[in-house]
């Protein structure tokens, strides 16, 4: 087994059910997923508090875990990543305006 563990972004499969997604990722190889924390994705940041330990446990079903979010911080996200069992980082793109 090897220390690496690998990832992929999800968010090109948006729209297709999570479990498609989930069995989709593994027969790639991958361990886990970065999870988009946004308007139109199954996870957004109103639902959050409800539907990530749902994602993370209907992940966890097929071997897999959310290694990390693309979303913004917010305190509702911050603690329920905080909740769940493994700890997602949370990435965030700097917010850079045109001059």
């Amino acid at each position: 087994m090897s220390n690496y563990k690998f990832s992929v972004f999800v968010k090109p499969w948006k729209g297709k059910p999570l479990p498609e997604i989930a069995a989709h990722i593994k027969s790639l190889g991958f361990d886990g997923i970065e999870l988009p924390v946004r308007a139109g994705f199954d996870v957004t940041p109103e639902n959050c508090a409800a539907e990530l330990p749902r994602v993370a446990a209907l992940l966890a079903d097929h071997g897999l875990r959310i290694y990390s979010v693309a979303a913004e911080p917010t305190d509702s996200l911050i603690r329920t990543l905080g909740s769940l069992a493994n700890k997602p980082l949370i990435r965030d793109m700097a917010k850079i305006e045109a001059t």
